[in-house]
């Protein structure tokens, strides 16, 4: 995933990057948000996992352009597997497009 790309391009080893940020750091959230998505869409509960994803867009958009980028595309990716959640994903991300100025 893109999202996991971005975390650990920003770190010499991801995997150590959790254990020295708070709670509440950004990239924290979004990697675990991912999960979480991916979790859900394993399940099949669709609608949680575009929630998930909502929130992933949410965070990404207070963190810069690169890191807005990789979740927008984890997320197309996500409408692409589910034609059903592309309008939705794809709103979204005009959305975030349109504030930052992607």
């Amino acid at each position: 995933m893109a999202l996991f790309i971005a975390v650990a391009s920003r770190v010499p080893r991801a995997r150590d990057y959790t254990g020295h940020v708070p709670d509440d750091d950004p990239l924290r959230l979004m990697h675990n948000l991912s999960a979480v998505a991916l979790a859900l869409e394993s399940q099949e509960d669709l609608h949680g996992a575009l929630a998930a994803y909502d929130d992933i867009m949410e965070i990404a958009a207070t963190t810069g352009p690169e890191i807005t980028h990789n979740a927008m595309v984890d997320a197309v990716e996500f409408g692409l597997r589910h034609p059903t959640m592309a309008t939705h994903v794809l709103r979204f991300n005009e959305s975030v497009m349109a504030s930052d100025g992607i």
